[in-house]
């Protein structure tokens, strides 16, 4: 019998080996931290074979460093500071042509390459701040206002958290959800409760929903997968369904990316790096499978290859410069644009906030 049991482990979780054992115990003894190592994997990959770009090549941090350093003295010319502005607008608003000046060169709007972005970012702030600089940061303010207003107009699209579990193996020090937070009570809604959740936000007249779980195998992705499908199937009349579902959820293997995929009910798929700088990434990601920087990076590039084209990502300001962020999440956007001619639908940047429990959060 414990044979069979885990002859039927081997198919479901595709990796383990059965041995010549006839009893249980002996059975169990040899299998037990291999299957309890399996179990601790939220998304298991069943496509190995795909080649990524290394980490270190799309997050380039001497290069990031390098330009934040040589751009310090650029941040303070009026008329280098100007003349980026006015580029921005031009890109923003499509004014760049082909040779023939027949069509514009695409049919995105263009933003800022990384010394340019660099250089706005050094513009001298807080106590460093003059009267120069406090000019050149009014004008960067407008020419964002004006080229949010040309892109957006008053629009404001407002959505709705809801978590669908807060179980979470890794150890995070800056998060509440932590592993080995003992101040955190811990829970998942059941079916009920996520159809009662719904429906009281289609009632507030939400009409989109961020569902957000943690990483655990408590609350594993096929129930994440069952949440998704039960949320979009609900309707509250005269409310009616939810429009649009995104979901920030732990990372994905490609082949469970496909799976996301088949819902047809995902909107966006959002994952934040917390933070690109690698060493700050170490300390803060003590533990779990969320510990592994290359990992995590990566998963956009799953997402894609997994047919999920429409990705949000992000960085916790707060844990490191956020001048290096900025300029990492430039480097990884270029990366999916260039690799894959679909580049992020939304950029986060939350900011740290406290937290209890949670040693490396403000007040926490």
């Amino acid at each position: 019998m414990a044979n069979l049991v885990f002859r039927g482990l081997n198919a479901h979780l595709g990796q383990l080996q059965t041995a010549p054992f006839h009893y249980g115990t002996m059975i169990f003894a040899h299998y037990a931290p291999l299957v309890l190592r399996r179990f601790k994997k939220w998304s298991i990959e069943a496509e190995p074979e795909h080649k990524y770009k290394p980490a270190v090549e799309i997050i380039r941090e001497s290069e990031i460093e390098s330009v934040l350093e040589s751009t310090k003295e650029r941040a303070s010319d009026v008329k280098c500071v100007r003349d980026i502005l006015q580029k921005a607008r031009e890109n923003a608003f499509l004014t760049q042509n082909t040779a023939n000046d027949s069509e514009p060169m695409s049919e995105f709007i263009q933003g800022l390459n990384l010394q340019e972005t660099a250089t706005l970012l050094n513009i001298p702030t807080g106590s460093k701040m003059t009267k120069q600089s406090e000019s050149l940061l009014n004008e960067l303010y407008e020419t964002a206002f004006e080229i949010k207003q040309r892109i957006y107009g008053n629009r404001i699209v407002l959505f709705a958290p809801l978590y669908l579990a807060n179980y979470c193996v890794n150890q995070c020090t800056y998060c509440s959800f932590r592993s080995s937070n003992k101040l955190q009570c811990r829970s998942a809604l059941s079916q009920n409760q996520l159809i009662a959740e719904v429906k009281a936000l289609q009632e507030l007249g939400h009409r989109r929903l961020l569902l957000v779980a943690g990483e655990s195998p408590k609350y594993s992705f096929d129930q994440v997968l069952s949440a998704i499908t039960l949320t979009a199937s609900i309707s509250s009349p005269p409310c009616g369904r939810i429009r649009r579902i995104n979901v920030e959820i732990p990372s994905l293997s490609v082949s469970d990316f496909r799976r996301l995929k088949q819902t047809n009910s995902v909107g966006t798929y959002t994952l934040f790096q917390e933070t690109y700088h690698r060493e700050t990434f170490r300390k803060v990601h003590v533990s779990g499978p969320k510990s592994d920087y290359d990992h995590r990076l990566l998963t956009m590039d799953r997402a894609q290859i997994g047919g999920i084209d429409d990705v949000g990502i992000g960085a916790l300001f707060g844990l490191a410069d956020y001048r290096f962020e900025v300029l990492a999440m430039l480097q990884h956007a270029l990366h999916l644009e260039s690799t894959y001619r679909a580049g992020p639908h939304t950029i986060s940047i939350p900011r740290i906030q406290p937290a209890v429990g949670a040693p490396d959060s403000v007040g926490g």
